[in-house]
């Protein structure tokens, strides 16, 4: 797939790494309708840069962690003028918190269940159901913490890893128009004034990176016969 004039769905636009994959696909060619929720400040800027990349960019509020915002959002995306149908759907939105084993309380697992998985899953529905038989792309943002077991991290782990069994399932079952895969970003050391960087400076010399993480999703989007796949940078 080329991304030049696709439309991206991405959730979470206010996340340091979401709002840079936004700003990637939008040099590229991308309509971007993103997903936010409290950081209006925050979301404020991301959207005056993305404006500043292209005009075609809406942006929907939503609290992922109640779900019925994901179908008042799809409701709304199939009302937005001047931009076709999405085939792109990116998952970035999560709730990451380290918490020790004995702090952890039922709300807190139910939250992050709600936003990192629940929430995600709610969204393939939908978007699936809008695709219908065309060809789209879904890319789930998980994390290499998964495979790494650090304390403190038990339930933002346990809802990553839960999300990345369900993209190699839903490959299978969302096959052979819509791919479904994930992208599993490491430690990222972010270089000074990130956020006011062109997309295409980002350096490529850490452990895990910005620019290793853009590779990826481009990987994804470009390759229509992967999917199923689980991609640590």
């Amino acid at each position: 797939m080329d991304i030049k004039g696709k439309t991206v769905i991405i959730t979470g636009i206010t996340g340091k790494l979401t709002s840079q994959i936004a700003f990637h696909l939008a040099a590229k060619g991308a309509n971007c309708i993103c997903i936010y929720h409290k950081n209006v400040e925050k979301t404020w800027i991301v959207h005056k840069k993305l404006l500043s990349i292209t005009k075609k960019v809406f942006f929907l509020e939503a609290d992922l962690a109640k779900h019925y915002f994901v179908g008042k959002i799809f409701r709304k995306i199939k009302d937005l003028p001047g931009i076709p149908a999405p085939e792109v759907l990116i998952n970035a939105a999560a709730v990451f918190d380290k918490k020790r084993f004995g702090d952890i309380r039922e709300v807190y697992i139910a939250k992050t269940f709600a936003v990192n998985f629940s929430a995600s899953f709610a969204m393939i529905q939908k978007f699936a159901k809008l695709v219908g038989r065309r060809k789209a792309k879904i890319i789930n943002i998980t994390d290499a913490i998964v495979e790494k077991y650090q304390p403190g991290f038990v339930v933002y782990s346990a809802s990553k890893a839960a999300l990345e069994n369900a993209t190699k399932i839903l490959a299978k079952e969302l096959a052979s128009n819509i791919t479904v895969n994930a992208v599993s970003p490491g430690i990222i050391h972010w270089p000074k004034k990130i956020d006011v960087r062109p997309p295409a400076n980002l350096p490529a010399d850490t452990i895990a990176n910005v620019g290793k993480v853009l590779q990826a999703v481009d990987f994804i989007i470009e390759n229509d016969a992967v999917t199923g796949r689980i991609i640590t940078t």
